[in-house]
């Protein structure tokens, strides 16, 4: 029988810059490249696989930490080879091994000794094999990569492995992951964004969360599995958590890698069961990066608007929501932290899109965080800037409305979706100002300042609203249609509801008639003088 190929311990198959230099390191370079000073950064991992690759290592590292009994992520490539060979047998991390009884890297072994060619079927490229959903070649094509190296499979494994969900009978996905539809978003926290910084937090913050993991989610205290893919599995026997390492390395899928006409090709078969049975905890396994549901107990599922303002602010500010263990924040993030949200939305046999925020929190924010007090006053305040938010775009709404529909004499047609267009344009210049304004209006007030009665300093956000939609009641004037005879009567009948409306809505921008009434006093007077 031939001999295991692509020994990621020791062939350097990833290509990765680090500092200035342009490399290519095996696993364990790609460790203590992690872990030294310099930015790190990997050429050939596609946007969408960032996050499966970087957990993956992180994860992996701290698994090899917890085994020999250290905590620090700095070690030296030795260091690291010599550690990853106590995690599993030799072949666990070939990435193909002939033997189908031995485990390759994300495979398990196969206790039938042989692949099927029936049941078996081939995938002929490693981004067929990833999770990205490409069948109608919408913005990503499928079948692109046509000459993969190994690096290429390695990352599609990995992203596969540790980030799928349910796509039909046989095809069990993840168990961090809340329900077959969801998905495995992350939400963090970083006091420098470079991937190594982030890199040795995330490892701290795993070893840190692994003794509370173990009492709350039921983990094997010691001896735990945590590659998942070094035990056999015949695709019907599942795993229970309390066989497992807090900081366990999933593997959804049973697949193996061969060699078919001097090209790899990866071979996949459905299964009875999922591989572990933390789905039935709602995706709750302690997965430090991913924020729990406080009514539901239930794994964070992204979609496409959950990282929007008026939604993200829910996780931020902790409303409902706990972020894990990676999103709170530590002493040594320093006083300017950056909050990090990512998630590659899955929906029912689509993909809906990659979607990330950074949002750099200022210090006075980073105070009041630090108490429940402060994040419950902070959350409040963010709720008024979100319900003026809402108050314009219905005033925005209603007069596009009334434009559109020429000034009509008797009753409005509110279910006019006409206008939804540029109230969404409305919206990404809301979502695009909210948190630095909310931030910068929070670090402007004196520490101890009562965040909820702030409202002098809200007036500035307010007058951004009503400027933000009045331009855009300018530009659905200049750029819809309607018709000509009515046009003078529409626009002004528009610009009318419009100010209208703000004058009732935003009573604090528009200065009340008495105060009017006295300014005109105070000329005439001074006139007369």
């Amino acid at each position: 029988m031939s001999e295991p190929e692509g020994d990621l311990l020791s062939a350097p198959m990833f290509t990765a810059r680090v500092g200035t230099s342009l490399t290519h390191v095996s696993l364990p370079g790609a460790l203590a490249a992690l872990g030294g000073g310099e930015p790190v950064d990997f050429a050939a991992l596609q946007p969408h696989q960032r996050h499966a690759w970087f957990a993956f290592v992180v994860q992996l590292a701290a698994l090899g930490l917890r085994a020999v009994g250290k905590s620090d992520p700095r070690q030296s490539v030795s260091f690291w080879t010599e550690t990853l060979t106590r995690l599993g047998p030799p072949e666990a991390f070939c990435l193909i091994v002939p033997d189908v009884t031995r485990p390759a890297f994300e495979q398990p072994p196969l206790p039938e000794g042989r692949l099927d060619p029936k049941r078996w079927s081939c995938v002929d490229t490693p981004d067929a094999l990833d999770i990205l959903v490409t069948a109608k070649n919408h913005d990503v094509k499928s079948l692109r990569i046509q000459s993969p190296r190994l690096e290429h499979w390695v990352y599609a494994l990995v992203s596969l492995q540790t980030m799928q969900g349910f796509l039909g009978a046989g095809n069990y996905g993840i168990a961090r992951m809340n329900g077959g539809f969801g998905n495995r978003p992350m939400v963090s926290v970083a006091g420098d964004l470079t991937l190594n910084a982030r890199f040795q937090r995330d490892v701290r913050v795993w070893l840190d969360s692994a003794p509370d993991l173990v009492q709350s989610h039921g983990y094997r205290v010691n001896g735990g599995v945590g590659l998942v893919w070094s035990v056999p599995w015949d695709g019907v026997k599942s795993l229970d958590t309390s066989e497992l390492d807090p900081c366990f390395i999933e593997t959804c899928r049973r697949v193996r890698l061969g060699v078919v006409d001097g090209a790899v090709r990866a071979f996949v078969v459905p299964t009875k069961a999922a591989r572990i049975t933390g789905q039935k905890q709602g995706g709750d396994t302690g997965d430090v990066w991913t924020p729990i549901d406080t009514k539901r107990d239930a794994a964070l599922t992204a979609s496409p608007s959950t990282f929007r303002y008026d939604r993200l602010t829910d996780l931020l500010f902790e409303h409902d929501w706990k972020r894990g263990a990676a999103g709170m924040l530590r002493a040594s993030d320093g006083s300017t932290p950056t909050f990090l949200a990512w998630a590659m939305v899955r929906g029912q046999g689509k993909t809906e899109g990659l979607h990330e925020r950074e949002l750099p929190i200022s210090s006075n924010v980073r105070k009041r965080l630090g108490s429940a007090e402060g994040t419950d006053a902070l959350w409040k305040r963010a709720q008024e800037r979100i319900k003026w938010a809402t108050t314009v775009e219905g005033i925005l709404k209603r007069a596009i409305q009334v434009y559109l529909q020429g000034g009509p004499e008797d009753k409005l047609d509110f279910s006019d979706k006409r206008a939804i267009p540029f109230c969404q344009r409305f919206d990404q210049r809301v979502d695009a100002r909210f948190f630095p304004d909310l931030f910068e209006a929070i670090e402007q007030e004196p520490d101890g300042a009562d965040t909820e009665d702030s409202k002098e300093g809200e007036l500035p956000w307010q007058r951004f609203l009503y400027e933000t939609a009045r331009s855009e009641l300018e530009f659905a004037m200049r750029s819809s249609p309607t018709a000509m005879s009515r046009r003078w009567r529409a626009e002004a009948a528009a610009r009318r509801a419009f100010e209208g409306s703000a004058r009732r809505q935003l009573p604090d921008l528009f200065p009340k008639p008495e105060s009017r009434a006295a300014s005109a006093e105070g000329v005439n007077d001074e006139h007369h003088t």
